[in-house]
């Protein structure tokens, strides 16, 4: 992540919980980071620090919360930021 605006990337590690009703867990296979969301002064406007930049996806199902029953472990999915 980005911990502040115009700080180097780290790489951190944060606490895990298991997925609860209506949260899934997709295992990341790419993921891609556009020029334009991350800038070499990261001048992005109001963004809220720490950054975890990425925000369209691949990748495999691998967890679910309870009642899921539309998804299965391993199905392939992918997904996309549209603001």
């Amino acid at each position: 992540s980005f911990p502040q605006q115009g700080g180097d990337v780290e790489l951190q590690t944060i606490a895990w919980r298991s997925p609860v009703e209506g949260e899934v867990v997709v295992k990341v296979i790419a993921c891609g980071i556009s020029n334009d969301m991350v800038t070499k002064d990261q001048s992005l406007g109001e963004i809220q620090y720490p950054l975890i930049p990425g925000h369209e996806l691949i990748g495999d199902m691998c967890m679910f919360g309870p009642k899921e029953q539309k998804w299965k472990e391993g199905d392939r999915v992918g997904g996309s930021w549209h603001g």
